[in-house]
């Protein structure tokens, strides 16, 4: 059997959120699409930063609206959730 790549194990699983009460995830598919802005804000791929634990809803939001995530004051951590689960990966029954 072949070993699954950390490529396809995010896409699976999804890009973890963190600091919330119930940490969940987003679709890696969404998320990797905005890698520069990762780059750009963190310093880090996306993939180096879901091995570190991931990031807080509003550092998501900035990401995939090409902000800094400093930057970032037209919407609530509130409303960066929101937008997060809007994005979040299904989960199984």
């Amino acid at each position: 059997m072949e070993r699954e790549t950390p490529e396809e194990v995010l896409e699976r699983d999804g890009f973890p959120i963190m600091g919330v009460a119930e940490p969940f995830q987003v679709k890696w598919s969404t998320l990797k699409q905005h890698e520069t802005q990762a780059l750009i804000n963190h310093g880090q791929n996306l993939r180096r930063l879901a091995h570190r634990g991931g990031l807080c809803p509003l550092e998501v939001y900035a990401i995939c609206h090409g902000k800094r995530w400093s930057k970032v004051r037209e919407i609530s951590d509130e409303q960066a959730l929101e937008f997060c689960r809007s994005i979040e990966v299904p989960r199984e029954s």
